[in-house]
């Protein structure tokens, strides 16, 4: 559960408030508060050290200099409250304003806690909100309360009520309802990853926030629509190959025709390929390229390339090989990396759709050891010191399988998604503002959506000139992998893209797609079966109702792994709809679409019909014969 709620404990002032009964009082029992659960991954930010500690050269948890409860004992495991609900009986009237009162400096405490983790980070964006609901009998208020900074410094409360009803009236209560709705779905989708962000920032940690244990957001699936259970193409080290064309025993999968193509959404290609140079293979790197000036250039591409790059072990960059490929032997791709070699590390992940239509999930790496580093960096510019040529930081290898393993988590919608939207990241180090007791800036590493492709166009080229005709590479530090295989129906965890909107499937559980760059070798459009059980004679049928009820998608096919400038500036795509299919104006194509299929189904049903009825005049024949043997006998 990510949520926790406390009822009738006292909430701590900072400071005394004025009482009618006492003078002062330091504390507050409001009915019921509700906020946010500690987690595991919250347990594990707040046991992190705080990045402003070590410019004093004093380490101390982030749990020790940020306030994150307002109770006395903060072991209940309530962090962040941002819902207050207080009652009243109904004999003694409904007054808003007395209830309201009562609860008042309880919630400035709550916003408090906000403005402070605001203040910390530094981040403006951020707005302290804290809901209230006060209610006596059926008279029931909802009021949002904020604080606001002015431009003395002072930070002003304002309480705003945004709605108030009777709940004996039918549609006041549903109101209601749909309004606590509303507040837990803002809580899980928006404020819980905010201050989770928050904390990032101050943490020396970085952790992915997406916890397995949000039940709430995980989305039920229907069984997948073909047959087949589980299918996945291997190949051996030899046929590993990015240029592989795959040809599917799916039936839907041979439906190529000129106006579209049907798929199943749930199959997934995944590439993999990397670059691994140690101090051993510069020479033989180095006299690959054709000239001098060939690979003077190439080289200073690769160094200006690696500036924002991770460190990392050997261990690591093994560790990151089986986690994507998922394979568990001890050497997958041949040399396995030194353990205890010290390498600069670039990832790009993508996502986008294929040639043939099908959803690619594709990681591309490029790492050079610190030996081999030294050897690049005196090859353009002699006598350069590693340290002043790079800014890195130290990474463990478990901020990037937990990034993988999430990867592997998105459902079939949200990769789907996330291909039509050419999904494209990597990582990187940033200033976080601060500098350490020896005057040094401390760098954070981090991973950023960016529609950069220098990496994937470098490390596919140098891939591409080590082939001979349609041999692969037999260079050891050169590793390349990539398999074919359906998804899983299940979901065990948040969608780790929330800024993309998910594609809205039609009654059928299907999806429409667009190529908005269609040339005459590959089908224009695409008709994606994400959910249901569907048989291949409905083919025509599902067109043509997608066509006339569903949502228009557009997006690019990418025919190799090298992205040109031309596809650069569609990276990171928005993945909203653009209007309805029957609007665009293509409905003769359609039509045609539709046609084709029609034939091509009734040309195989009928070619089914003619394969039946050769066995049955087999299993007549052969019949016949055994009459005879036995009447001869």
């Amino acid at each position: 559960m990510i949520f926790s709620d406390r009822a009738e404990e006292s909430i701590r002032y900072s400071t005394p408030v004025p009482s009618d009964s006492a003078g002062q009082q330091r504390t507050e029992f409001p009915d019921r508060a509700i906020g946010l659960t500690e987690t595991e991954n919250f347990r594990m930010l707040l046991n992190s050290d705080d990045s402003r500690t070590l410019v004093d050269g004093e380490r101390k948890r982030l749990r020790d200099t940020v306030k994150v409860s307002p109770y006395q004992e903060e072991s209940n495991g309530l962090l962040f409250p941002f819902l207050i609900i207080e009652a009243k009986s109904n004999k003694s009237g409904f007054d808003f304003h007395a209830i309201g009162m009562q609860t008042i400096f309880a919630i400035k405490r709550l916003l408090q806690l906000q403005m402070d983790l605001r203040t910390a980070t530094g981040n403006e964006t951020f707005e302290p909100l804290v809901w209230f609901i006060g209610y006596a009998g059926q008279f029931w208020n909802v009021s949002a309360c904020v604080l606001h900074s002015t431009r003395a410094g002072r930070a002003e409360f304002h309480m705003i009520t945004v709605w108030e009803g009777n709940l004996t009236k039918e549609d006041q209560a549903l109101q209601i309802l749909l309004i606590i709705d509303y507040i837990f779905d803002w809580a899980r989708d928006i404020y819980r990853p905010l201050i989770l962000a928050q904390l990032n920032a101050l943490s020396m940690e970085e952790i992915l926030y997406p916890d397995p244990d949000i039940f709430s957001t995980i989305e039920s699936r229907e069984p997948t629509w073909t047959e087949n259970g589980s299918q996945e193409t291997q190949f051996s080290a030899p046929e590993r190959r990015l240029s592989q064309s795959f040809r599917s025993n799916w039936p839907w999968e041979l439906d190529l025709v000129p106006h579209g193509v049907i798929r199943d959404a749930s199959v997934l290609q995944t590439r993999f390929l990397g670059l691994v140079l140690a101090e051993d293979d510069v020479e033989d790197f180095l006299l690959s390229f054709q000239s001098e000036d060939a690979t003077h250039s190439e080289i200073s591409v690769l160094l200006s390339t690696l500036k924002d790059s991770w460190r990392v072990t050997g261990n690591t960059l093994f560790a990151l090989e089986c986690e994507w490929t998922e394979e568990s032997s001890n050497k997958p791709f041949g040399l396995s990396p030194q353990s205890d070699e010290i390498y600069f590390l670039k990832i790009a992940i993508q996502m986008f759709i294929g040639a043939e239509w099908e959803p690619v999930r594709q990681l591309t790496y490029l790492a050079i050891s610190e030996g081999a580093m030294s050897k690049f960096i005196n090859y353009v510019t002699p006598k350069t010191n590693i340290n002043a040529h790079l800014n890195n930081v130290s990474v463990t290898e478990s901020k990037i399988t937990i990034l993988i393993q999430q990867l592997r988590e998105q459902s079939i919608v949200d990769n789907l998604t996330a291909a039509m939207s050419m999904v494209s990241f990597s990582n990187t180090t940033h200033s976080q503002g601060k500098r350490s007791r020896a005057r040094r800036v401390l760098m954070k590493a981090d991973w950023k959506f960016d529609s950069s492709h220098i990496v994937v166009d470098f490390v596919t080229i140098i891939y591409d000139n080590h082939k001979v005709g349609r041999r692969e590479p037999r260079d050891h530090y050169l590793r390349f992998f990539q398999t074919r295989r359906k998804q899983t129906v299940r979901f065990s965890g948040t969608r780790i893209w929330p800024h993309l909107a998910p594609i809205q499937l039609d009654q059928n559980g299907c999806v429409l797609v667009d190529n908005i760059s269609a040339s005459a070798d590959m089908p224009k459009r695409c008709l994606y079966l994400v959910q249901g059980n569907h048989d291949q004679d409905k083919a025509s049928a599902l067109v043509k109702f997608t066509s006339e009820r569903g949502l228009y998608y557009t997006t690019i096919q990418l025919k190799s792994s090298i992205c040109s400038e031309e596809y650069s500036r569609y990276l990171n795509r928005s993945t909203s709809p653009n209007g309805y299919w029957v609007d665009k104006g293509n409905s003769e194509e359609i039509r045609n679409w539709i046609r084709e299929i029609e034939q091509r189904t009734t040309e195989g049903t009928a070619g089914a019909a003619r394969q039946v009825e050769y066995i049955d005049i087999l299993s007549e024949d052969s019949s016949s014969e055994k009459d005879a043997s036995m009447s001869s006998d």
